[in-house]
């Protein structure tokens, strides 16, 4: 009898880790994919948790793997001592101190483990790294956008602090490099109209693949990471990326061959020299590991669950 799995997350913002689940939900069986913001309504608020607690509940799932430190908690109080399989994913920044280190610690106990992307993020927990696998583009797919001035630059990621898009318009405003900057994805009012102010194309939550088949680079100008999805969705497609160095990202990207890897402070000469190393770039597509990454979550959930 194929296992029930429920993905429970607490926001549905089109990011990385929302594409993440909704590939496994489309390929593995089992995986009913029901993000917590479809029993509760968007975005969260704890007065409706007695509701949305009851409604987790009835699912009645084996397996649920749980994202982000809402999640966890959420489902810890949905099944405080007993009940279905607790698996904590880490796939977001690297900063585990202070207080998100001692909520990890109280909710601990009840998870039978955790999973990570990079062995950055999952640093001295108990758990396995399973790598991030993407699909193949479809033949298809064009690009979503077309006739600006090139190179077009591109950052597909929501609006957070440690994403870095203030920082990078303030480089952008002030290096004036050549080419077209644009931001794809949730972005606040300010940063919006701060961007568009400096000629920055805005286009909204977008679908991954149009939006990178759009670039000549992706930057991932972010000071706290595991390995964003975004990299594996730009590598699959021959997209050359410039990155900082932080968290994961050096574990899988080979500075020189997927782009550059390079400091924040190294930043400001590569984008106003930037075919040098777009062109140094490995331009063939590298296949996306979407079967192995099946593998080890079907794996994972067969070795938990009793026989």
């Amino acid at each position: 009898m194929t296992p029930r799995v429920l993905h429970l997350l607490t926001h549905a913002c089109g990011g990385g880790t929302e594409r993440h689940v909704a590939t496994l939900c489309h390929y593995l069986p089992g995986h009913r994919g029901a993000a917590l913001e479809t029993l509760m309504g968007f975005p969260f608020h704890w007065r409706r948790l007695p509701s949305v607690l009851r409604r987790l509940r009835r699912h009645r799932p084996d397996v649920v793997f749980c994202y982000g430190l809402r999640a966890h908690a959420i489902a810890v109080l949905a099944w405080p001592t007993r009940g279905p399989v607790l698996i904590g994913c880490m796939r977001g920044e690297v900063d585990f101190a202070g207080w998100k280190e001692g909520a990890r610690r109280l909710l601990r106990p009840r998870f039978a483990t955790w999973v990570a992307n990079s062995r950055a993020v999952l640093g001295n927990e108990r758990g396995c790294i399973i790598t991030t696998g993407v699909a193949a583009p479809r033949k298809s797919e064009e690009p979503l956008l077309a006739g600006f001035t090139r190179p077009v630059f591109g950052v597909l990621a929501n609006e957070r602090p440690v994403k870095g898009h203030g920082w990078l318009l303030g480089i952008w405003n002030r290096e004036q490099p050549m080419g077209t900057l644009v931001f794809g994805g949730k972005l606040s009012e300010a940063t919006r109209r701060k961007a568009e102010a400096l000629g920055v194309i805005c286009t909204g939550t977008v679908s991954a693949g149009p939006f990178l088949k759009s670039l000549d680079a992706l930057l991932i100008p972010s000071e706290s990471e595991s390995i964003p999805r975004v990299f594996y969705e730009a590598r699959v497609r021959g997209v050359p990326v410039l990155s900082t160095p932080a968290g994961g990202i050096g574990e899988e990207m080979r500075d020189g061959e997927d782009g550059r890897v390079a400091p924040r402070e190294e930043w400001a000469p590569l984008l106003k020299k930037p075919w040098d190393w777009i062109a140094q770039a490995r331009k063939q597509p590298r296949r996306g590991g979407l079967d192995e990454m099946l593998g080890e979550y079907e794996r994972l959930v067969t070795e938990l669950l009793p026989p």
